[in-house]
């Protein structure tokens, strides 16, 4: 992205979206089993934490996403270096599958993190992406986004199956996301430049979502029930947009924010296995499922999970940034740079 023009508020709303994604896969193993409390506490997180994803994206595509050969080789490697390590740690502590030990030396192509092969593929195209977005008018882009947003959203929404068959979790709704972001870039919208009008939207968004989701999950008797708030929902993507043009009009500056906000990529990859241990060896908080408090209990691990990460990431960065550094140097003198790097010259 062009971190030039980034401002720390945007950087902070990540920070807040991953903390929220980590609260609902700490919270996720127990929602067939959520009743009470916790049933309205899985719906509240749900509802509104399932936006975090989309407002990723939406901050990718508002800067427009700078591919070059050196980023997407620098991705790679983290992704593979966590992946591998957390796949053998996973393998001997936690006695898992061989089958997932596998998967952990090829995490993009065998989408073992689904939004990392989705934001790496977003990574390949986006060059080509911005251009077609460039050469569109106004009328053509709208068009386009409409034509998706109802293909993608709005009919799985109304009529729960969605065409792709895995809830939105994939690189069309993440494309479409993109594309979004640029157009609110572009053609900021009249409608949405009162503050008052935004939290109205996001109020009455959000609780008709609650609503749906907790009267489905009521009537179902068979724990928690988000259909409203998955990654191929109206009120996900009505809520990200919201939310994203509340926390870019803060305008704050800040380098700690900006500090913390780089390491979030590699907490959503560190978080599923620094919670298995701080549950094993640490503070087993999965036998709280079902306590009246359990939602205390969720938020504080989540903190305390992504601050560990933030910490890990930091420490790697350390280091191996200069072995990366010379390893891209590396790469650039041979000729397979020159080969793969003008791929991404689209005015070639």
């Amino acid at each position: 992205m062009q971190t030039k023009e980034r401002n720390s508020s945007l950087e902070l709303l990540r920070i807040f979206c991953i903390i929220g994604i980590v609260i609902m896969h700490t919270c996720g193993p127990m929602m067939n089993e959520a009743r009470g409390v916790n049933l309205i506490w899985v719906q509240l997180e749900n509802g509104l934490f399932q936006a975090g994803v989309s407002i990723f994206i939406l901050i990718s595509g508002y800067f427009g996403i700078k591919t070059s050969f050196e980023r997407v080789i620098k991705f790679e490697m983290k992704v593979w270096s966590y992946s591998v390590v957390s796949g053998i740690i996973i393998f001997l502590v936690v006695d898992d599958s061989l089958i997932r030990m596998i998967k952990s030396v090829l995490p993009i192509i065998t989408n073992k993190y689904w939004f990392l092969t989705g934001y790496m593929l977003l990574m390949l195209f986006a060059p080509f992406i911005n251009k077609a977005i460039s050469s569109m008018n106004k009328s053509m882009y709208e068009r386009l986004l409409i034509i998706m947003f109802c293909v993608f959203f709005v009919i799985p929404t109304i009529l729960y199956f969605d065409i792709l068959g895995d809830n939105g979790k994939n690189i069309i709704n993440m494309i479409f996301m993109y594309m979004l972001g640029g157009y609110l870039r572009r053609y900021p919208i009249s409608l949405l430049s009162s503050k008052k009008v935004l939290l109205l939207i996001l109020c009455v968004t959000y609780t008709v979502a609650f609503a749906l989701n907790t009267g489905i999950s009521v009537i179902g008797k068979e724990g928690a029930h988000c259909p409203m708030s998955r990654d191929c929902s109206i009120f996900i993507v009505v809520e990200a947009v919201i939310i994203f043009i509340l926390f870019q009009r803060l305008k704050i500056q800040s380098r700690l924010i900006n500090g913390i906000a780089k390491h979030v990529m590699a907490t959503y990859m560190l978080e599923s296995l620094i919670r298995k241990l701080i549950d094993q060896y640490v503070f087993q908080y999965t036998k709280y499922y079902g306590e009246f408090y359990w939602f205390i209990v969720s938020i504080l691990i989540a903190v305390i999970t992504v601050v560990i990460c933030i910490c890990i990431d930091y420490l790697y960065d350390v280091a191996f940034s200069k072995s990366e550094d010379r390893f891209i140097k590396v790469m650039k003198e041979c000729n397979l740079y020159k080969k793969v790097s003008f791929v991404w010259d689209i005015n070639l």
